[in-house]
């Protein structure tokens, strides 16, 4: 028997298959951008995060208002973002803008490496500084009388 559907019918992804591919992007997308949680990501998006999680079952489709708002926080292109929930590929990035960011992202570990020498450098200069200083006497010089070691002469009564 058949159940009346094309091969291309069979072949669609369901409502969770898709939203689990967009909650896979966003989760990608959203490690780069060095956010937590979903969450944060609702917060900072300004989205309910139950939106999110109807995204992820399948219970809802998303809008593209939303969509947008959060492929915004995470800095990707909205249309990766429908693209993974259409189960198609990104679109790839041009070449201009992956070299770009690969920029950014060397003068950021340049400037990071700097900082730790700069740290490292004001560490060492520190410890040498205070090895270098002469210690303080342990004990202040104070004024004691001095004591004569020797013993007295008679039985301690006093002279007459």
């Amino acid at each position: 028997m058949k159940s009346g559907k094309t091969s291309a019918e069979l072949r669609q992804p369901s409502a969770r298959d898709r939203g689990q591919a967009l909650r896979q992007a966003i989760h990608e997308a959203r490690a780069r951008a060095g956010i937590d949680s979903d969450t944060q990501l609702a917060i900072q998006a300004d989205v309910h995060y139950d939106t999110l999680m109807n995204w992820y079952s399948g219970a809802t489709v998303p809008r593209p208002a939303m969509v947008r708002k959060v492929a915004a926080v995470l800095d990707v292109p909205y249309g990766d973002l429908l693209a993974a929930y259409d189960g198609r590929p990104a679109a790839a990035v041009p070449l201009e803008k992956a070299v770009a960011d690969l920029i950014v992202e060397i003068r950021s570990s340049v400037v990071d490496e700097r900082r730790a020498r700069a740290e490292m450098m004001r560490a060492i200069t520190a410890t040498l500084a205070a090895s270098l200083i002469s210690p303080a006497p342990a004990i202040a010089t104070m004024d004691v009388p001095a004591v004569d070691p020797r013993p007295r002469a008679g039985n301690g009564a006093g002279s007459r």
